[in-house]
């Protein structure tokens, strides 16, 4: 409740994403800080055996995980007892074991790099990812991994709450589902053919199936089984004609596609029934409807199919894994701040945008320890930056801030400011940098050419942290 009758607060829509941004983030201290104070309180006057008052008087989460293949294994044991602890809401360390790196912001980012790679890698068999869109969805299966898709939930909460982004790509669907909303059903399917809706979404994440199906604004394209010429005479036609090319990705990352031979009584037709991938190489059909592989899809039913198809692929077929994976996101983003933000701004808040603008990051650059930002050597780094490819500019952004991302709120106002400092006369020692405080130290290059070879071959090799 509000203290007062008129709050801007209660208008969400006035606010821009870097402003919801900024007062999120100013909740998740405010929470931070209260439990840092009940922590320590717990632990002056808690009483009880000292062993069991020691991780309930660390004001920190910290993480001790080591890397390779046992980063998610050290990462889960130390999330479920962080739940049993109630210590998720604490201000996150990570200390990779056996480094000296101290964890000040930079460390945290590639911990989330490191543990996205691994838990989104298809060989984990947790996701899967769509070769034409390259947004992962989530993998159907029977393997009881709840434990695991909770903590992916759990890292999006994590990540949010101290200001993290996550190297992942979703459809703009799931977003929609972290808050809340029901998409597939019935009341929801007005965009088939044209419009906004899940048929959109599942356009988005598979324009294989999209374009085949003619869902959303594919729909246009022609060829599909919704458009005027995809579904005319029986389900035979329009399934080969219309669906049958889409098995080879006709669904984010191939996890489903039309069922065609076996059903319709075995008449070769187009099936009210899906072939879904169960695990490895397991594939059984699933009914649309009971008894749907004996129902054949028609011009008349066609619309109802693509329906069902929908919501098989973007609600049913994935309920066992969604709902541990939406309760691991509940456990610390279901704060108010939070639901003032759009689905699109959710997704912008999580991944940061590819979009990246050097002159924002250029303008807002701050100098120290004798550059200015006429030193001669800073206008040949913004020239050789400026003339990167796409791509090296993104490993230079990493580099420096330890993602490739672009937050919320623009490279104009990270946090804390870009700084180029002084590194020393020429000499020919590499550019370094501290990712936590995102700074760039370089050193006073002689040539232009020797600044863009030393830098070129720094962004070659930027990864792993020590002490300097």
């Amino acid at each position: 409740p509000h203290k007062y009758d008129f709050c801007f607060c209660k208008f969400p829509f006035m606010y821009d994403p870097g402003s919801k941004a900024r007062i999120l983030q100013m909740e998740n201290q405010m929470s931070q800080v209260t439990e840092l104070h009940s922590a320590l309180f717990r632990g002056l006057f808690g009483g009880g055996p000292l062993s069991t008052m020691m991780p309930d008087m660390c004001p920190f989460l910290v993480l001790r995980v080591r890397r390779g293949p046992y980063l998610v294994q050290d990462t889960l044991i130390q999330i479920d007892r962080a739940k049993e602890t109630d210590s998720l809401k604490k201000p996150l360390k990570v200390k990779f074991i056996g480094e000296e790196g101290v964890d000040e912001g930079g460390v945290a980012k590639e911990f989330f790099q490191l543990l996205v790679r691994a838990l989104f890698n298809p060989d984990f068999g947790m996701f899967t990812a769509d070769p034409t869109s390259h947004l992962h969805w989530f993998r159907p299966s029977r393997m009881e991994m709840d434990t695991e898709f909770e903590l992916v939930g759990i890292l999006i909460g994590l990540a949010i709450y101290n200001s993290q982004l996550l190297e992942f790509q979703f459809p703009s669907v799931l977003y929609k589902k972290l808050q809340g909303a029901t998409v597939g059903g019935a009341a929801d399917a007005g965009g088939l053919g044209g419009g906004s809706g899940p048929a959109d979404a599942a356009a988005e994440a598979a324009p294989a199936l999209g374009l085949s199906l003619g869902l959303g604004g594919l729909g246009a394209l022609g060829g599909g089984l919704l458009s005027p010429t995809g579904g005319s005479g029986a389900a035979g036609t329009a399934g080969r004609g219309g669906v049958a090319g889409s098995s080879g990705g006709g669904s984010v990352g191939g996890a489903a596609r039309p069922a065609i031979g076996g059903g319709a009584g075995s008449s070769g037709a187009l099936g009210m029934e899906v072939e879904q991938e169960m695990g490895f190489g397991e594939v059984e059909a699933v009914n649309l409807l009971p008894g749907g592989g004996e129902l054949p899809v028609t011009a008349s039913n066609r619309r109802l199919y693509v329906e069902l198809y929908v919501r098989h692929l973007l609600q049913d077929s994935i309920a066992a894994q969604f709902a541990p994976f939406h309760r691991g996101f509940l456990h610390l983003c279901s704060g108010a701040a939070l639901s003032w933000f759009s689905p699109s701004e959710l997704e912008l808040l999580v991944c940061g945008s590819r979009q990246l603008a050097l002159e924002e990051l250029e303008g807002a650059t701050q100098y120290d320890d004798g550059y200015t930002r006429e030193s001669e050597p800073v206008r040949w780094f913004w020239e050789v930056a400026h003339a990167l490819s796409a791509f090296s500019q993104k490993r230079l952004l990493f580099f420096v801030t330890g993602s490739d991302r672009v937050p919320i709120k623009g490279l104009g106002h990270l946090n804390p400011p870009f700084v180029i400092s002084r590194a020393g006369a020429h000499s020919d020692r590499l550019p370094s940098a501290h990712t936590c405080f995102n700074h760039l130290l370089l050193p006073h290059y002689n040539s232009k050419e020797m600044l863009q070879e030393r830098l070129e071959l720094a962004l070659q090799n930027a990864e792993g942290f020590g002490l300097m």
